[in-house]
């Protein structure tokens, strides 16, 4: 009995090895597709950059139109039609930053001065006063 007992104990302990290699092994089938996805939408998102769309376009050759036309539901053309030209590109080369005219300018450093302890003896007495005041109002209340 003792021996069946034991027996059943390493059975039932290969068994609950073997199903957490499973499910570690279906976790990782899970986590695989799903970070494939976020690679590929990162991927399509930088595809649908418009300067990327505008540059490659440019490459091709492609400029845009120097006047519109529009075509009516009844096949009229509206506008003047004109060729799209080499020169009508647009510059798509972002300005270059300001620089200063100072390239690394000294710190400015402010001073702050405090306003001196007042010197009368009035403004004392009056400092005094309102401390012994505000001392006046808490005994009250504590009582």
């Amino acid at each position: 009995m003792l021996i069946s007992g034991v027996v059943g104990l390493l059975l039932f302990n290969t068994s609950m090895t073997q199903a957490s290699f499973a499910a570690t092994a279906l976790e990782e089938q899970a986590t695989s597709p799903a970070a494939r996805e976020q690679t590929l939408q990162m991927e399509l998102e930088d595809l649908r950059k418009p300067d990327r769309v505008a540059t490659e376009a440019q490459e091709m050759g492609m400029v845009p139109p120097t006047a519109p036309t529009f075509l009516t539901l009844d096949g009229r053309v509206l506008g003047e039609k004109l060729p799209a030209l080499p020169e009508n590109k647009l510059d798509l080369t972002p300005p270059t930053p300001i620089k200063p005219k100072i390239p690394a300018p000294a710190p400015t450093i402010v001073k702050v001065v405090a306003e001196p302890e007042p010197n009368t003896k009035a403004d004392k007495h009056a400092k005094k006063s309102a401390k012994g005041h505000h001392k006046n109002k808490q005994s009250r209340k504590r009582r």
